[in-house]
């Protein structure tokens, strides 16, 4: 918890979950539970230019989608028929997808009783990739909490007891931060008034 409430204090906020996820299989990786292939999959979908024999039999699944299921069923006995099952309850698997969240509404068939939560989030990839974040902090959650996806806000007099003469603090702000307020009140506190404290604007 240390390292990760250290490194968010220097990383864009978009990269927070990022870095969790890589927190979350490294330590995977390290007690030997981590599938590489899945993880693979997971980054890239299927990676193949063969054109598809088996075409695709609805069209609310992306030609795309279609392609990673004809490569997740063969990573695992409980996937190898997930193709058929979606083509015979294509009703039912469509009912799933239409839902506003389907990362956490159970699929059709067993299949969140039969497979793992990251196979869970791989079968989200083929159909439903626009729910992809939601479901990686859902993994996250179940390996590491929830804290792990909640990043710390900043604490000014952390971010100072980190900084010397020769480590200045730097802030990189987006259009409508504005970090000056707390950095007054941290200097207040801290006894930096009157002289010893002063802004400098550099312009436009």
């Amino acid at each position: 918890q240390t390292m990760y409430d250290y490194t968010c204090m220097g990383i864009f906020e978009c990269h927070k979950l990022l870095f969790s996820l890589q927190m979350t299989t490294m330590i995977l990786d390290g007690d030997g539970q981590l599938n590489v292939r899945e993880f693979d999959f997971y980054q890239k979908g299927n990676p193949s230019l063969d054109k598809l024999k088996d075409p695709c039999p609805y069209p609310w699944i992306s030609e795309t989608g279609w392609k990673d299921l004809q490569l997740l069923k063969t990573m695992d006995d409980k996937l190898k028929g997930i193709c058929e099952d979606i083509k015979s309850q294509g009703d039912a698997w469509r009912a799933w997808y239409d839902s506003d969240e389907p990362e956490s509404t159970d699929m059709p068939q067993n299949y969140t009783k039969n497979i793992d939560i990251f196979k869970q989030v791989l079968l989200i990839r083929c159909l439903r990739p626009d729910r992809m974040i939601t479901a990686t902090k859902n993994v996250i959650i179940a390996m590491l909490g929830d804290y792990y996806v909640q990043p710390p806000s900043l604490v000014y007099d952390k971010i100072f007891e980190k900084s010397n003469e020769r480590m200045p603090i730097v802030f990189i702000l987006s259009p409508g931060a504005d970090p000056q307020s707390d950095v007054a009140k941290l200097g207040e506190t801290l006894g930096f008034t009157g002289t010893k404290f002063k802004f400098v604007s550099l312009g436009q």
